[in-house]
């Protein structure tokens, strides 16, 4: 338990203090996080807990502060590179830092597993990709329409389960999306209503 003592009241002989159980924070810039900040208050021999008070940062361009109104959580929002400082509102002392870092970025690319895959109409078939990326996002898929490229209603992942319903050839585009860049990647299904035989 971290507790920072912030005041000593003669009013009732009673005391605060600031619970924090984090009060060192290191964020990516364009992360974001929340913490939780207490107010302890000592009154008759025992601790009563409130929200925590308003806090301000000491550079709102390194460090945003979000807060509800009674609420203990704390949301930061890390912007650029550099440390901020968290205080009360009224008082002239942190009492949480926050370290907010550069991303590292790294080469992106998204690979299909099978290029040209080949289907049998009405028999679903996997098609799949294996991505590259340190600060992922999600992976998006496309479908080639006669109006062009149409977004398909999926989840963001690394697979995707089409069904042909007519023979002929089908395109799909996959993007891969990372906080550092993009990439994208053509599968080709080709669907017939026989199963071909393979060669041995």
């Amino acid at each position: 338990m971290r507790k920072i003592a912030i005041c000593l009241g003669t009013l009732l002989a009673a005391s605060c203090s600031y619970y924090v159980p984090v009060n060192d924070v290191t964020l990516a810039a364009g992360q974001s996080t929340t913490i939780i900040v207490e107010t302890h208050h000592y009154f008759a021999g025992t601790w009563i807990v409130s929200p925590a008070p308003p806090l301000i940062s000491s550079d709102p361009s390194i460090v945003t502060v979000v807060q509800s109104p009674n609420s203990t959580s704390v949301t930061l929002q890390a912007l650029q590179t550099g440390t901020a400082y968290l205080s009360p509102i009224d008082a002239n002392y942190h009492i949480v830092t926050v370290h907010v870092f550069a991303y590292a970025c790294a080469p992106v690319s998204v690979r299909p597993v099978v290029t040209n895959v080949p289907a049998v109409v009405g028999v679903p078939v996997e098609l799949k990709v294996v991505t590259e990326g340190i600060q992922p996002i999600g992976t998006s898929w496309y479908e080639d329409t006669p109006t062009g490229w149409s977004f398909v209603p999926s989840p963001y992942s690394n697979s995707h389960v089409f069904t042909p319903k007519t023979s002929g050839t089908f395109r799909f585009e996959v993007v891969y999306r990372d906080r550092c860049a993009e990439a994208s990647a053509i599968i080709t299904v080709v669907a017939s209503t026989r199963v071909r035989a393979v060669r041995h």
